[in-house]
Order: structure tokens, then sequence, then C-alpha cells
């Protein structure tokens, strides 16, 4: 099966990207386009996008309004050329098969609206939305492709729904909770509310649904988590409810903060000499660690540094690089290895001079960053006071390590500061109101919301 699609954001990619996983963990043969970010198919796009339609059986088209557009030829000339050329080879298609199709199936993003299905697709618009629909869909596809259904249909399904991250992962994992059950029904209930249309239906497709928000959205995405987070009652039962449900609060808090970091402006930054090296606009930790996070996977925990007190990530450490000497590569690593064990007993004199690592500490140093990326943990550095970028690139691709220069300090151009979709004053200001929100501990002024019996 193939999958067409105009490329509008980077989320509806990776949501597109998502179904096709899944799909193929179910023995699907998917053909889409993510595997040429890069570089285009040796054959030629055009080449390349006909033969994926003609040994396809089934279609999945994605309607948005690019691809409306694009399809039904009323967007600018020079514009997605792909999905305008897809729409002609699928227009043709089922004009010559009589207006008879049985191959080309509209599909929709769950906040999608059926004004975007092209018009000669919409006879055949049976209700399918993703990632909401994932099972229909797939029951859509065996069901029109006879006896290969039949050799599909009874492999093992996972259970587990698919995310694209460890975060979502991790989101899901504290909202399903049994006792965070209240706040989950407190998120719905609110969503209701704020968007007027129904929920989705559980943790899993709660989560999902945040992770394919554009960054237009993430103000509107605090406002829902911090409402529906709200005061709790007195009680140890119900306090360690309300411990779930700010651990809760957290991830989906950072996972919309992490729909706010610019993945193709992160690609564009064209200073860092490694892959795992980067600057960024700001040198706060929290904000360095929402970047590193959306763009190098791993579990993004905040908690408060003290009782009361503002919300840092755990392993994002400053690194403070002498500004003189010639040995910066030394320099660098011995500054890493400083910060990294710094709050240990048995931690390091401060630095005073760039001398190499000893293989004993490199070893430990290559131990403490495997350990917490076995964790899922996300470790990154900022780095102040390096005169040259590129003496961090060893260590950084080594270790799969992001290392993270704020753009102040080091020579930039204007695309840096655009990697966030938020203000980062503005930022910073709504991690703050979510610190205020994890310190309520007053009684609810009116009944909490009600939570369905197991009977119901």
């Amino acid at each position: 099966m193939f999958i067409s699609y105009a490329h509008e954001s980077e989320a509806l990619r990776a949501s597109v990207k998502a179904l096709a996983d899944w799909l193929v963990q179910r023995g699907c043969r998917v053909l889409t386009d993510h595997a040429y970010i890069y570089r285009p198919p040796a054959q030629g796009w055009q080449t390349w996008m006909l033969g994926c339609i003609e040994q396809s059986g089934t279609v999945l088209v994605v309607c948005t309004p690019q691809l409306r557009a694009r399809y039904e030829k009323t967007a600018a000339p020079d514009s997605g050329r792909g999905a305008t050329y897809e729409g002609a080879i699928v227009t043709q298609q089922i004009y010559d098969a009589a207006m008879r199709n049985t191959k080309f199936q509209p599909i929709l993003p769950d906040d999608g609206d059926e004004g975007n299905i092209p018009t000669f697709l919409k006879p055949w618009w049976n209700g399918h939305r993703f990632p909401g629909g994932y099972d229909c869909i797939l029951r859509m596809i065996l069901d029109g492709s006879g006896d290969e259904a039949k050799k599909i249909g009874p492999r093992k399904v996972d259970p587990k729904p698919p995310f694209t991250c460890e975060h979502e992962r991790l989101a899901a994992e504290k909202l399903a909770a049994a006792d965070a059950r209240q706040f989950l029904v407190a998120m719905q209930q609110e969503f209701r509310k704020r968007f007027q249309s129904e929920p989705p239906c559980d943790a899993a497709a709660m989560v999902r649904w945040f992770a394919g928000r554009e960054s237009t959205d993430v103000q509107q995405l605090f406002y829902l988590v911090r409402r529906a987070l709200g005061p709790f009652p007195h009680g140890r039962h119900e306090d360690f409810q309300r411990k779930l449900a700010e651990e809760a609060a957290v991830a989906l808090y950072c996972l919309a903060a992490m729909r706010l970091v610019d993945t193709a402006v992160a690609r564009a930054n064209e200073v860092r000499p490694g892959d795992y090296l980067l600057l960024v606009p700001r040198s706060e930790r929290v904000i360095c660690a929402i970047i590193a996070t959306a763009l190098f996977g791993g579990e993004l925990h905040l908690k408060p540094v003290e009782a009361g007190g503002e919300l840092q990530p755990e392993y994002v450490f400053e690194v403070h690089v002498p500004v003189s000497g010639d040995r910066q590569t030394e320099a660098f690593e011995r500054a890493a290895f400083t910060a990294v064990f710094e709050n240990q007993a048995d931690a390091p004199q401060k630095f005073v001079e760039a001398a190499p690592l000893t293989p004993r500490e490199r070893a430990r140093l290559a131990a403490r960053i495997d350990d917490i990326h076995d964790r899922q943990r996300r470790i990154a550095l900022i780095v102040h006071g390096l005169q040259r970028v590129e003496a961090a690139a060893g260590l950084a691709r080594n270790h799969k390590l992001p290392v993270l220069f704020p753009a102040a300090e080091v020579p930039t151009s204007e695309f840096t500061t655009k990697l966030l979709g938020m203000d980062a004053d503005r930022l910073m200001a709504e991690i703050g109101e979510l610190s205020i929100c994890l310190t309520a501990r007053t009684d609810f002024a009116s009944q909490p919301p009600s939570v369905p019996s197991s009977s119901s």
C-alpha cells in the first residue's frame, strides 16, 4: 500500500510515519517517502510515485487543505509538485475505471475537516481518521485485500499503541496509571469545554493527540493541562493521587513544549560540525532540555530543585570551559567530566587545567552516559566558553550526546532564533505557571470530576 500526503508540516509528516510504522508492524507492506528525506529515489520522483501507486492494492490519501488544493490544481503552480502529480495519477485511474474505485481511500487526521477531501474522492469517504482510528483503517485495508487478508489477519497484534518517541510512551504510561484516572477525566472534561468536541477516548489517544499538534496550538495545550490539574483535596490517598496527576501533567506539558521545536530549522543549523552539536537561542536548562529531547529523543523529566521551587530537568549539565588555551578538545572533555560528576561524593576538583582525561576517567564518563541513556533519560550538555565548537564533536558523536551552544556566545545566523515557535521568555513564564499549579494543595471549591465506575 502507498500513503499519499502533502508536506504541510513536520507534525503531519511524523503522524503519517507513525501510521505507516503501525501498519508495517501488523503485516502490511507500506510505501512512503520518509526514506528519501535527504536523497531522492534513484529513478526520480515521478517514476517512483507512479510505481508506488501502480503496485499498491490500497492507496491512503491523507486529506488536508494543501493536499486538496494540489489534487484539484488550485494551489500555486510552483508548490507541492509531488502531491499535484499524485493527484493527477489518482484522478486519471478513477476516470479510466469508469468512476469505480476500490483502491484510493481518503482518510483524515483526527481533527481534520471533511471539506479537505478532494471532490472526486468524496464518494468514497467512509469516516476513517488517524491516529484515533488506526484499527478501522487496518480493517478497511484487509477487507479489500482478498485472500491476503486471511494471511495477515491472524498475525499477533501488539496491543500497545504506537508512539514515535520515548517521551510519548512515558506520558501515556503516567496518564494511564489507575490513580491518575481523575486527572485524565478532568482533561477530557476540559477538552469538551475548550474545543467543543469529543475528547480522545483514553490515555494513549490523548498523548497521540498532543503529539500531533502544531506549534501554534501549544498555548492551548498548556491551558488544557493547567486547568485540568487544579487543586486536589487533602488526605494521604489524595496526596498520592495528586503526585501521580502531577507526573502525568508534567509529562504532557513537556510533550506540548516539544511541539514548539522546529526540526526543519534544526536541520538547517549550518554551524554545527557534528550530528549532535546545535546552536540554541537561550541557555536556560529547561529550554535546552526541551530542544534536545524533541530533536534527539529520550524521556524528559522536570522536577522542582527544592520544595516549591522552579522545575528543572534531570541530567542537563552546564559545562564551563576556560576561554584561554590551545587544547580546546581536552579542556572541553575535562570540563564535561567535572560537570557530570560534580555532585558525587568523590567529585574531581574544579577544573584548573586542560589535562586530557585518563583512560579510567574516559571509561567512567562513558559508563555514566550509557547508564543514563539505558534508563531512557535524555542527557545533554550546555557549553559556555568554548572557542571552537568543533572541539566538542568527538565526545558528542561517540556518545550520541547533544551538546548545545547558546547563540549569544557563538556567532550565528538569524534562523537560530526561530528554532522555537514561542518566545523563550514566554515559554519560561508558561513553565513557571505550571510550577505554581504543582504547589497547589487547597481543597476543591467544587466537587472533583466524577470518575466512571468499573461497572459502568
